[in-house]
């Protein structure tokens, strides 16, 4: 997504892509899972970061499993089954209403 250089002061551009990962949108996912990574727009949140990645993983996306293995190296075992359990959460809530993309 050419927008994600934009995200890094833009907190408003970051919810956005976010409402659209959560629709079920892969592209959007993965940069959510991003602009967790790196912080931008949005606090960094390695856990967070994980399990936005991990529903793009899911989805298909290519890229997003080897920007997940990095931030996993910055996790706990507790911290990955978090985000693995909110990862199930978002498929769930992507399955039962998001179109995908």
């Amino acid at each position: 997504m050419r927008q994600l250089i934009l995200l890094r002061h833009d907190p408003e551009l970051a919810q956005a892509l976010r409402a659209e990962a959560l629709k079920g949108n892969t592209d959007a996912q993965y940069g959510t899972g991003l602009v967790y990574a790196e912080g931008r727009g949005v606090d960094q949140d390695a856990v967070e970061a994980y399990a936005w990645l991990s529903v793009a993983m899911l989805q298909g996306d290519p890229d997003a499993e080897t920007l997940r293995d990095a931030v996993m190296q910055t996790l706990s075992l507790e911290q990955i089954r978090a985000a693995m359990a909110r990862a199930g959460g978002y498929v769930a809530n992507i399955e039962r209403g998001g179109a995908r993309h």
